[in-house]
Formats: structure tokens, sequence, C-alpha cells
């Protein structure tokens, strides 16, 4: 290790120790291009491989088809979740225009550290919209199946006991429902998240001199936040309705398909649950719009839960201890013979009884 030393009689210091060679930017940049263009080419070869493979067969068109369509589900699904996402924290960030968000200082192995929210919340931004689009993009695109079977499928002639819905809606109309679904619940996950981290950072920045500030950035804090959780209470309203069809399916210990408590008590009571939601988004505008009050927004969302512990939980059971187990084949014979009946077509089973 080199040392400094003095070549001048008034005692000025020369360093002439090596130099660190700066880094190439190019050197990086190069590499990336490597792993990219490796990248690419091995997909580039998978994708050629298939299409030899499948045209061997004679369904060449059937694997570009099914190509397009997974890249058109990527693409659509990843730019409509960047839109909504950025479209989301936009508005949240509008709502807060007007209220400065000063710097902070936080500790980091007792070292203070200061920073700006607003700097760091609007790329944090485009940084989770562009990464969450990716995400559901590919999972849209792995989706591929149930889309297919939307577009081309058909309704069908046979109806269940239950919903008298139609065959089809269950083999082509539902996956697609129940990823749409998802996929917005998410969203307004998300959404409601950013709206929550927003309003955190308003009612507790040091720079509000006077209670007024303070009453405004909770009332800013608050429309906001009523405003993301309204949008999340439909969609999650929407996503229980979806969520009764899946009984007709379910697995007991005697027989398969809906139950005596679940066709007359379990299936209604998620009904209301929804109407629930959907009261409690409403209270949630009002309250977003008008009076703006934490109490409020607890009894909206204090509505569902009770109307869930209610009618899905407690009366139940109840029916099941004091109703059903008591004569539990006579209560659940109708329900057993539609499982009997449906797993005979399934089959194509026909039992004609002669007398």
């Amino acid at each position: 290790m080199s040392q400094p030393h003095s070549l001048e009689p008034t005692g000025e210091i020369i360093d002439v120790g090596e130099t660190k060679p700066r880094r190439r930017r190019w050197v990086w940049w190069l590499a990336g291009a490597i792993v990219i263009g490796i990248f690419v080419a091995s997909r580039g070869l998978s994708i050629y491989i298939s299409a030899l493979w499948f045209g061997s067969l004679g369904y060449s068109a059937v694997y570009w088809y099914m190509f397009k369509l997974k890249v058109a589900l990527f693409a659509i699904f990843f730019v409509l979740t960047v839109l909504i996402l950025r479209g989301g924290f936009w508005i949240v960030e509008r709502a807060f225009a007007s209220i400065a968000l000063d710097r902070r200082t936080i500790f980091v192995n007792q070292q203070p550290v200061n920073f700006s929210p607003a700097r760091l919340l609007r790329p944090l931004a485009w940084i989770i919209s562009v990464l969450a689009g990716l995400i559901f993009g590919l999972g849209m695109r792995e989706s591929w199946r149930s889309f297919a079977l939307y577009f081309h499928g058909s309704p069908g002639d046979l109806s269940d006991p239950i919903f008298n819905k139609p065959l089809g809606f269950y083999l082509f109309t539902l996956p697609v429902y129940e990823a749409f679904s998802t996929w917005l619940l998410y969203l307004s996950i998300i959404v409601l998240i950013g709206a929550a981290i927003y309003a955190l950072l308003a009612v507790t920045q040091q720079g509000l001199s006077s209670a007024g500030d303070l009453a405004k950035a909770r009332k800013t804090s608050l429309a906001t936040v009523s405003s993301a959780m309204a949008v999340f209470l439909v969609i999650l309203a929407w996503q229980l309705l979806l969520a009764r069809y899946p009984y007709l399916w379910d697995d007991h210990q005697t027989f398969s398909g809906v139950t005596y408590v679940e066709a007359n008590y379990l299936l209604p009571a998620m009904k209301w649950v929804a109407v629930g939601l959907l009261l409690a988004a409403i209270i949630s505008l009002v309250n977003a719009f008008t009076v703006r009050r934490v109490r409020l927004l607890i009894v909206a969302v204090a509505i569902p839960l009770a109307v869930y512990i209610i009618g899905t939980v407690l009366v139940p059971a109840y029916v099941t201890s004091f109703i059903v187990k008591p004569n539990e084949l006579g209560r659940e014979s109708p329900y057993i013979e539609h499982n009997i009946t449906w797993t005979r077509r399934a089959f194509g089973i026909e039992i004609k009884l002669v007398t």
C-alpha cells in the first residue's frame, strides 16, 4: 500500500497512490444485452420446436391460436393492471395534493436517515404498478384454457336443480368470472393499502401547525380511504356471490353436492352478506363525501361482518345440531337424490324400474 510523500518544503502532501480504474458502464450494458439475448434465443427456440411438433401432428393452427391467446392475455392484463393501479395511485396523490408531506427522519442502525415521502412514493407507485402488471399478466396467461373455453363454449341444455344455471355456465363462464373477480380484488386491496399509507403519512407529519391543518388532513385521509374501501367492498360482494356455486361439487361424508343446511340457510345467508357488503360500500361513499368520520366507517364494516357471523356460522351450526341430525336421512334425501341423478347423467346411465 503506497504512502503519501511530502515533496515540497512547505509540507504539501501529494498522494501518489494507485488510482482505481473507473468501471465502464458499457460493460454492464453488454452483460445485460447478452443475458436478454440468451433468454430471447431460448424462448424462440422453444417456440420453434413446439410449432414443428404441433405441425407434424397436423395441429399447427391450434398451436398458433394458443400462442396468440397467451400473448394477448399477457399484454391486455399487463396494460390494464398498470393503468388501473397507476390511475388509482394518481387519484390518491391528487387527493393529498393540498397537503405537503414533509421530510421524515428514520433511524437505520441508530443512524438518522432523512427522506421525502412525496419523492419516494411516486416512483414506488410506478414500480408496484409494473411489477403487479407482470405478475397478473403472467397469471392470466396461464389461464388461457379458461378463456379459450369461454370464447368457444356453449350454454348446454341441462340446468342444475339449486341455482338453475345451465351446465355451460359452470364449465365455461364461471372460471373466467372467478379469475376476473380475483384480479380486481387484489387490485382494490393494493390501492386501499396505498390510500392507507398516504393517510398515515398525512395525519402523523409534524408540519401540521394548527388544529385546522390536522382536521383537514384527517378529513382528506378518511375520504380517500373510504372511497377505496367502497370499491373493495363491491368487488368482495361479487366474489362472495361467485363463491356459492362451488358448493354444487363439494364433497361431504355421505354424498357430494349441496346439503340441506347449505341450500336452505348457508347459501341464502351468503346472498345477504353480499347485500350487507353493498350497503357497507354505500355507507363508505357517503362517509367519503359528506360525514368523514371513523365511527361511520367502522359501522359500515361491522354490518356485513355481523351478517356473516350470524348467517354463515351460528345459524347453520344450530340447524345442523338440532334440526338435521335428529332426522338426517329425511332432511338430506332430496339432495342425495340430486347427487344420484346427476351422477347417472354424467356417466350416461339410465335405470328404468320395471313393475
